[in-house]
């Protein structure tokens, strides 16, 4: 990603760290290994498999050590040391130009109620907006209402709040199966229906034919392109990609990307609003993807989940062989239950069709029987691990 001058070196930091809850990100990580070591590797990677973005890498890399900044032995490297800016309570802070923002709006509407829609749905409240959230019958939104009721005791829990806060978030929090009705009066469209290319394109044409003139409009897509649906919106340039992570309070980052035709105000607006309902504010100034988080974690998550449909061996040997070897606070499978088992499912139902790999059929089936047990992950207690009397990954009995 700096390469193809995606984002910078601390953004991407930000994002893994904020996403894994690891103490470096990538580029403190590569600080460790040491940028010679680095160096090496990217060579030897780009003498098979020639990529433009590659040397542009091995030109930064190579600067740096010529400068003398070969990684954390040296004091030096992305990052000074002793003490480097990872470690400081502010890490975490938006810039000043991103404080400075603005963005004018009040009434937000949600569209899908699923594990995460519920979540951003409560998020949005929690910062004061009047919420519209919307899905598709009423028996999507009875199950919508009865994510809203959990998350207001998770919330509760997780944040220190009172039970009066969190009624009172869930009180901004307005219920419509009719598309006209809930995005009428509507300032910024957050959608979040299923990660499928046919559903969002048939979604954003009937929202087309509704929306008022003066909303803006955003996909939090976790691995499709957000360009590939522009046009469909009737306003591309009002048109942006902001990403949420699954237990969106705790794991609170947001990444903010344009698509193709993305306005400079859009995305500066769109950088306010994630800013004023307490997301961690993560700029991608050129489409990718998976935006930062999903191009970083997918590769870990997909070889993680190789091994397992490959009866390597389990998923707790492998968390625990990630955990030791990188100083994690949580392996791929850990992850995977805090994306969601019904995100990761449509990802590898996507993979498949394109490659039709029978490695990528196993992985399809057995989290299709995840699903369809209703273990989605940390959100609804149960994943691949089980939740009841916490995170199994976080006690010191984990690793015997």
């Amino acid at each position: 990603m700096i390469g193809n001058d995606v984002a910078d070196v601390i953004t991407i930091d930000k994002t893994w760290m904020k996403a894994t809850g690891d103490l470096q990100g990538p580029f403190g990580l590569q600080d460790i290994i040491g940028l010679d070591t680095t160096l090496d590797i990217l060579k030897l990677k780009n003498e098979t498999n020639k990529d433009m973005w590659k040397q542009n890498y091995i030109d930064i890399v190579n600067a740096m050590i010529k400068d003398g900044k070969l990684g954390k032995l040296s004091g030096q490297g992305f990052y000074k040391y002793p003490n480097p800016i990872f470690e400081k309570s502010n890490f975490f802070d938006a810039p000043t130009y991103i404080q400075n923002l603005t963005h004018g709006f009040k009434n937000i509407t949600i569209a899908g109620g699923g594990v995460l829609g519920s979540q951003v749905a409560f998020q949005v409240a929690s910062g004061g907006f009047e919420v519209n959230l919307y899905d598709i019958n009423e028996n999507a939104l009875n199950k919508a209402k009865e994510r809203i009721d959990n998350i207001k005791i998770q919330y509760e829990k997780d944040m220190g709040v009172s039970k009066n806060e969190v009624n009172s978030i869930a009180h901004n929090i307005n219920y419509y199966s009719n598309l006209f009705e809930a995005t009428n009066n509507s300032d910024l469209i957050i959608e979040v229906v299923p990660e499928n290319h046919e559903v969002k394109e048939k979604f954003y044409k009937q929202l087309a034919q509704v929306m008022p003139e003066k909303t803006y409009v955003v996909t939090n897509s976790s691995t499709l392109r957000p360009s590939d649906f522009e046009a469909y919106t009737g306003r591309p340039k009002k048109f942006a990609a902001l990403h949420f992570a699954n237990h969106v309070w705790i794991n609170n980052t947001g990444e903010v990307m344009v698509a193709h035709e993305t306005s400079e105000e859009t995305f500066n607006k769109i950088l306010a609003f994630a800013r004023d309902i307490n997301l961690t504010v993560l700029p991608i100034k050129k489409e990718q993807p998976g935006y930062i988080l999903n191009t970083l974690l997918v590769p870990l998550l997909t070889a993680a989940q190789h091994l397992l449909a490959l009866g390597i061996t389990d998923f707790k040997m492998i968390d625990k062989v990630w955990m030791i070897a990188t100083q994690s606070k949580k392996g791929p499978f850990a992850i995977l239950d805090i994306v969601g088992l019904n995100t990761a499912y449509n990802i590898a139902l996507d993979s498949y069709k394109r490659t039709q790999s029978s490695i990528d059929k196993r992985i399809v089936d057995f989290l299709k029987e995840k699903v369809n047990n209703n273990e989605l992950g940390i959100g609804v207690g149960k994943g691949f691990y089980d939740y009841t009397n916490g995170a199994p990954y976080e006690s010191k009995d984990f690793f015997k």
